[in-house]
């Protein structure tokens, strides 16, 4: 993030033409101070210099330093609130959504077929520190995956291992790694692009090995659960003979116990700063009655 109240181009002749009036002095010397006090987004600085102009010219002489810094400040609080609001109103609608009866998070359902041995995804790479914020802060907790071998003939495997151990395992093995999965509008999936790695080795069944933190196998679909815990792991995917020819229907979910929260806690957040930030922005703008005015 870049700074945006970058006011170092601007001399102190700059608004010459436009502040007049001792207070409107005032306003030029807050604005340019500005650079030196806050951080917010770039496309605001052109703006408020332009407010400065204004406020010069057609304020200069009933607003004060102290007016044109809660304005400013008034208008970020604004846009702060705004950006709560959104956030908040998406995870509230993601949750809705795509979160089921049991807190998970689904996915739709990815169709997998590749002439490949397994087909694998990750590391997902958590040190304890992530996994104990992770956990407390209710962001996510386990993950699912439910398969379905759309070959009748053949079983299912799907394994969560070490990811170095699980690279042994497939040592001149031909398998593709997922590298990437495309999202449309609305987080549909789709367009899974693979990494392939050729190989002239077959696997061993596997789930004769005894590598895997957690595994399941068997004929139609088949249900993994693994708790996220401190390490490099990854997940595969088989026939549960190690045969070629990987034709599977996966869907992924992922517990985020907290998603709720966080989108009402956005919400109200944001809906307090928006009320926060327009009444210093009326506090700036308006102005004292006069004496004839009170009259």
């Amino acid at each position: 993030m870049r700074a945006a109240f970058d006011f170092a181009g601007i001399r102190p002749g700059e608004l010459q033409g436009h502040c007049t009036h001792g207070a409107c002095r005032n306003v030029q010397n807050v604005m340019i101070s500005l650079h030196f006090t806050i951080q917010f987004y770039d496309y605001l600085t052109n703006d408020l210099i332009e407010y400065s102009k204004i406020l010069c010219e057609y304020g200069g002489a009933i607003m004060s330093a102290g007016k044109i810094l809660l304005l400013v400040f008034g208008i970020i609080i604004l846009l702060i609130s705004m950006a709560l609001i959104a956030g908040g109103a998406t995870l509230l609608w993601v949750n809705s959504r795509y979160v089921d009866s049991s807190g998970y998070f689904a996915s739709d359902t990815l169709h997998i077929e590749r002439d490949s041995y397994a087909v694998v995804a990750g590391p997902i790479e958590l040190d304890e520190t992530a996994v104990r914020v992770l956990k407390s802060l209710g962001i996510i907790t386990t993950f699912e995956f439910q398969g379905e071998n759309n070959n009748p003939s053949k079983q299912i495997f799907m394994g969560v291992a070490d990811d170095a151990e699980l690279e042994n395992y497939l040592d001149n093995v031909e398998y593709d790694e997922i590298s990437n999965i495309g999202f449309r509008w609305g987080l549909d999936m789709h367009g899974i692009t693979y990494t392939n790695h050729p190989g002239d080795d077959e696997p061993s069944p596997p789930a004769s090995e005894s590598m895997w933190d957690v595994s399941v196998v068997g004929p139609a679909s088949e249900t993994l659960v693994w708790e996220t815990k401190a390490g490099d792991y990854s997940i595969a995917v088989m026939n549960g003979d190690g045969s070629k020819d990987v034709d599977v229907d996966i869907v992924f979910k992922a517990k985020i116990p907290s998603l709720a929260k966080f989108g009402i806690g956005f919400l109200v957040s944001g809906i307090i700063l928006l009320a926060i930030g327009i009444l210093m922005i009326v506090l700036a703008v308006r102005r004292k009655a006069t004496k004839g005015q009170k009259a």
